[in-house]
């Protein structure tokens, strides 16, 4: 076994202490900026999985994107501008709105 398959088994056990340090993690998180520039990945087996290498010229970006399905139009009298609308737009992905 290599470091980065304990480290993935590592992320997947979930235990009771697991999880109030993560949720204590995301609570952190949602008070940050949207855009944060990071010094090392959270995890690094998937970073390295996706091709992360710890060299000058890669780096790490946390970025919060809002999530969450197609809502339906409201039906209104007036005509709404296209900067003032609710919903999503479906033909991007959440990576595109991201990047």
């Amino acid at each position: 076994m290599n470091v980065y398959s304990q480290i993935s088994e590592a992320w997947q056990e979930q235990t009771e202490q697991w999880e109030a340090s993560q949720r204590e993690r995301l609570i952190k998180w949602r008070t940050e900026p949207v855009t944060l520039r990071l010094e090392k990945p959270t995890r690094l087996d998937r970073a390295h999985a996706l091709g992360y290498k710890a060299k000058q010229g890669f780096i790490v970006v946390r970025q919060r994107v809002d999530r969450g399905g197609r809502q339906r139009p409201q039906i209104r009298k007036v005509r709404k501008t296209s900067h003032s609308r609710q919903t999503k737009i479906l033909s991007k992905n959440y990576q595109q709105i991201a990047d």
